[in-house]
């Protein structure tokens, strides 16, 4: 019998991906990958991902003295949305943008244009700068650091007043805690190595 208990289900849950990474296909775009990541000029590469943030990100469980009741305040009206979509650099998170919508195809392009573009540098690895965009393979995110900084800011943004407009302020505020130094070392814990 499977129970649903949080331990198992977190095993199910890694026992799946892990099946999807055992694929010969999967295993040999891997391979090729981290083999290019021994080599690459960690300055000249964009991560890029997006995300979905929500005014219902709250924490769920607390702790109170002497077993009074935990309380907290949230928002009880219709729970709203956004998506933020950023790239990070060796030294940097680049371009952070967020939107009200979905990211489709054709936000996704006015991401690049309008925000990302003018970001970039002669060298930078992007299409609209001449450059290529590399995909990474699939079932692999572990090899996009971009989703280590996603982590930590759903982390931190649970402390953040649940308004739309605080928590769009909110990102924008946590964006400017990464610094250079923590930038690199998500790059270095996904298997990236400077040159």
């Amino acid at each position: 019998m499977i129970s649903l208990s949080g331990t198992s289900w977190v095993i199910a849950i890694k026992n799946a991906r892990r099946h999807e990474l055992q694929r010969k296909d999967v295993a040999a775009a891997r391979e090729q990958w981290q083999a290019r990541q021994q080599h690459c000029d960690l300055f000249q590469l964009v991560f890029l991902s997006e995300t979905g943030l929500s005014t219902d990100m709250i924490r769920r469980y607390g702790r109170a003295l002497g077993g009074a009741r935990c309380r907290d305040a949230a928002p009880a009206s219709r729970w709203q949305t956004m998506t933020l979509i950023a790239g990070l650099r060796a030294d940097r998170i680049a371009a952070p943008w967020c939107v009200d919508q979905a990211m489709a195809g054709e936000a996704f392009k006015e991401y690049l244009r309008l925000q990302l573009r003018p970001t970039l540098k002669p060298g930078d690895r992007i299409a609209a700068q001449g450059r290529t965009i590399k995909y990474l393979p699939p079932y692999n995110h572990d090899l996009n650091p971009i989703k280590q900084v996603f982590a930590r800011l759903k982390a931190l943004l649970p402390k953040a007043e649940r308004t739309y407009e605080m928590l769009w302020r909110t990102v924008g505020q946590l964006m400017d805690r990464f610094q250079a130094d923590e930038c690199l070392n998500f790059f270095r814990h996904s298997g990236y190595l400077s040159n």
